[in-house]
């Protein structure tokens, strides 16, 4: 391949989106600070029945778990790209893991949708990264400044664009819902 790639792109997260998530560990963190004062004071100073502080300690739990559920399912979507003449390297801040790939170890890319929001069915345009060891990558633009670019430059690099794909789940480990992509598997011929 002769031609001359262009330069380099990044995009970089939505700060607005990891503020929102960091300040809610922060809340989580304080509510549970105060949670256990409060738990302290009523157990020790106030002798209460324990019934009472045994309900509480598991609403309390509910809510952690909640967040927690909250954080992980953002965390794995927030996602810095960048496109270089060797290759793609896709890094997740709030992960701390970074993933580089050589042109030659993808397959190609689709262009898709991601719908948030529960019942509001909010949708935002995406990129999923297929390698040739089976593994996905997904863009989503909410959590990326300059997706647009990206999107329109990608058709410069040596990457295939293996076509559109809809946004599609499953049930997955009882009531979770997994997404299912497109072009998961190499077409066999």
């Amino acid at each position: 391949m002769n031609q001359t790639l262009p330069e380099s792109i990044r995009t970089t997260p939505n700060y607005y989106r990891i503020s929102a998530v960091l300040l809610l560990l922060i809340f989580v963190v304080l509510y549970t600070s105060f949670f256990g004062c409060l738990m302290y004071a009523i157990v020790v100073v106030e002798n209460e029945e324990l019934t009472a502080v045994v309900i509480a300690f598991l609403l309390n739990l509910l809510f952690i778990g909640i967040t927690i559920a909250a954080f992980r399912s953002t965390s794995h979507k927030m996602n810095v790209i960048e496109v270089t003449e060797t290759g793609i390297r896709i890094k997740y801040p709030m992960k701390f893991k970074s993933v580089f790939m050589h042109w030659d170890q993808i397959r190609g890319y689709s262009k898709s949708s991601y719908f948030y929001g529960g019942q509001l069915r909010l949708k935002s345009s995406s990129i999923v990264i297929y390698t040739n060891t089976n593994q996905i990558h997904e863009v989503i633009r909410i959590y990326n400044s300059g997706f647009d670019n990206l999107q329109k430059s990608l058709k410069d690099f040596p990457i295939t664009c293996l076509g559109h794909e809809g946004f599609n789940t499953k049930t997955h480990k009882a009531f979770f819902m997994k997404r299912v992509y497109k072009y998961d598997k190499p077409e066999t011929k």
